[in-house]
């Protein structure tokens, strides 16, 4: 057989192989920044702009779901800042669909949202503080005192009545505020309490009678308490300052002038018997 009547051979074609070549920058991942409507040559556009149709160079384009004109600027994430925040439309569609058969792009913007709201966890630094810390300190012998000191003089200024002081609830709110503190009982509200606050204010009116230097007159005044009982009151009185004295109760006693100006003498030894500096006491 002569090699011209042999069969011709197939030429065979190679397949081409793309060598690899250096990444340009064209190719480089998109950042937030550089998502743009205008592309590059060879760039993909986002599939978010498959719910915006019109010209995507121009200042606002329309939201197919919701029909509104939308100012994005090219930017992708404005864009969809608009799907989310203002498109109740997309939303809905959205909520319809399972996580895995939202687009890739709808994914990713929850997992970031997540991440940005997801709380941290503080760990604490150093040793931990123990409750011993936050105790609040026991009062002193000194301080206990002026409790009781203060807490009395309330109850003589404002005339309340010493049963008062054995309510549960009072002393549970007193020891709200420090839990060792011991409210005085209605006894030495009566007798010792008592006693020391007498002792310490009458101290303090000696003490300022005999520093004024204007004279001091006696001011009476007439009333009747609750129960229409006639009463009493003298006052001292200067420009410096004005002192109860007494409060008498008059019974049936009318208060006539006389009456009152004998009562007025006695109140004058009163004062006098007190120590106190009271020249010129009228």
């Amino acid at each position: 057989r002569s090699r011209e009547d042999a069969p011709e051979e197939e030429e065979v074609v190679e397949p081409e192989v793309e060598l690899p070549c250096k990444r340009s920058r064209e190719d480089a991942p998109e950042t937030d920044d550089e998502h743009r409507v205008a592309l590059k040559k060879g760039r993909k556009q986002s599939p978010v702009w498959d719910f915006f149709e019109g010209d995507m160079k121009a200042p606002k384009i329309k939201c197919i779901k919701c029909g509104l004109q939308v100012n994005v600027s090219g930017k992708v994430q404005r864009a969809i800042q608009h799907l989310y925040a203002t498109c109740t439309v997309f939303r809905a569609d959205m909520h319809e669909l399972s996580m895995k058969k939202r687009p890739a792009w709808s994914r990713k913007y929850h997992e970031e949202v997540k991440e940005k709201t997801k709380v941290k966890k503080i760990k604490p630094q150093g040793k931990q503080p123990s409750m011993r810390d936050f105790v609040v300190p026991k009062l002193t012998t000194r301080e206990q005192q002026s409790f009781d000191k203060n807490l009395s003089m309330f109850f003589y200024m404002t005339g309340t009545s010493y049963q008062r002081i054995d309510d549960p609830y009072f002393e549970k709110a007193m020891q709200l505020l420090r839990p060792s503190v011991t409210v005085p009982t209605r006894q030495r509200l009566a007798t010792s309490l008592l006693d020391s606050a007498y002792d310490d204010v009458r101290e303090r009116v000696i003490k300022l009678t005999s520093t004024s230097s204007y004279p001091v007159t006696t001011v009476t005044d007439g009333w009747t308490d609750i129960k229409n009982d006639s009463v009493v009151n003298y006052m001292a009185c200067n420009k410096d300052y004005s002192l109860f004295i007494e409060s008498v109760k008059t019974g049936e006693q009318r208060h006539t002038g006389e009456w009152i100006a004998n009562d007025i003498a006695r109140v004058g030894t009163v004062i006098d018997d007190s120590g106190g500096d009271w020249a010129g006491t009228t």
